[in-house]
């Protein structure tokens, strides 16, 4: 219960939000988020989406004062109009959503200070810091939009196993972007149009001042804020958060455009699945390793973890991609070819999948995502690993 409220506030804070402009219907407020629960699933699961999104039920109850359309979260669109626009200009070193799903900042107060002074919903543009860690290319561009919620936390909290190793192997010190608002959507521009920040934020942006944007960011001017509906834009995985967007490259003004999220799929070939029981499975890439990657693999397998309620269909989906030759991926393991019952939700096989990835991060070579190469030794404890977190998990 929040502080300071009767019991019981929260729910029928949460109640009136949906009878008011969702004519009581709890799924069409699931549906309007790109929430997968439905039935039964939804009633226990509706608090920790709110919060999620919107980082707490009262955040939630006030981005409805302007009605549904005026609501950040569902309306990117409002970011941008308006007097006083809520878009943040932030430096990066890169941008990857599926691993750093979260604007970071290391001073606590300057967070408090963006949370006080925005909505939930609210934007922030990433350009490439001057740095030899990117590609010349990024330096200095424009390279991708996130839509953020008002759920506030340890960034740690927020990262990939990824994300966390690569946090932890390239920060100054323990404080070092430390804190984290939790991204909702992710945006990136296509590489080859991006412009550079000193075009795209020229009222806000100076040489002189990159290193305080680096640190703190910067709220841009109404004029740059509007230029991010000329972008080409197309949207990404966000670690933690649901994809609900096909990967179609366009403008902002049509990427940011509210529309209801569908069963779309997570990329042109793979089919989104609906919440429910999950098995885990390990993909292997028959073929020789070592000409698919370009250097010597000695006996190291390339696989992929994941977590279906069919892995043989997740492997056909994978091996749509591919061209018809020499490579094709193959069930290496599964639960369901053990015998072994499915996992009772996605969280529990997610939270399995992670703990694979958490382990072959250090045991195995990255290959990006959820792929690795990996001898039989570290395949196999990753394997069971995964099982063990998985059976364990508790929400």
């Amino acid at each position: 219960m929040s502080a300071g409220r009767e019991p019981g506030w929260d729910a029928k804070t949460v109640s009136a939000v949906v009878a008011q402009h969702y004519g009581g219907r709890l799924a069409e407020l699931f549906e309007a988020h790109g929430w997968p629960e439905r039935g039964a699933a939804m009633m226990p699961a509706q608090g920790r989406r709110i919060v999620e999104c919107y980082g707490s039920i009262a955040a939630f109850a006030t981005a409805y004062e302007n009605g549904r359309a005026g609501n950040f979260v569902l309306n990117p669109l409002n970011a941008v109009d308006g007097d006083a626009p809520q878009v943040l200009l932030k430096a990066y070193w890169g941008f990857d959503p599926e691993n750093w799903p979260c604007l970071t900042l290391t001073d606590k107060g300057r967070l408090r200070t963006i949370l006080t002074e925005t909505q939930p919903g609210f934007l922030a543009v990433i350009y490439g810091n001057y740095t030899d860690e990117l590609p010349e290319e990024m330096r200095g561009r424009v390279v991708g939009i996130y839509q953020l919620s008002h759920q506030i936390g340890e960034t740690e909290n927020f990262l990939s196993p990824v994300g966390l190793k690569r946090k932890r192997d390239v920060q100054f010190n323990e404080n070092s972007w430390k804190y984290a608002f939790r991204a909702i959507h992710a945006w990136q521009v296509a590489p080859d149009a991006a412009p550079f920040v000193s075009d795209f934020a020229d009222q806000t942006y100076a040489p002189e001042r990159g290193m305080a944007i680096s640190r703190y960011g910067a709220m841009l001017s109404l004029r740059e804020a509007r230029k991010i509906l000329d972008l080409d834009l197309i949207p990404m995985p966000v670690f933690g958060a649901e994809f609900w967007s096909e990967s179609v490259l366009e403008n902002g003004r049509e990427a940011l455009k509210p529309s209801p999220p569908g069963p779309v799929s997570h990329a042109a070939y793979m089919v989104r699945e609906a919440e429910g029981p999950k098995h885990l499975y390990m993909l292997q890439l028959n073929g020789n390793a070592a000409h698919f990657l370009g250097y010597p693999c000695e006996d190291r397998k390339i696989i992929k973890v994941g977590f279906s309620k069919s892995p043989a269909a997740r492997r056909d989906d994978h091996n749509r991609a591919l061209p018809i030759g020499a490579f094709a991926w193959r069930v290496l393991k599964s639960t369901l070819a053990e015998g072994r019952a499915p996992y009772a939700t996605s969280h529990h096989a997610k939270a399995g999948e992670q703990e694979m990835i958490r382990y072959l991060l250090d045991a195995g070579r990255t290959l990006g995502g959820e792929f690795f190469l990996a001898d039989d030794a570290a395949i196999e404890n990753a394997w069971l690993a995964g099982k063990q977190v998985a059976g364990n998990w508790k929400s």
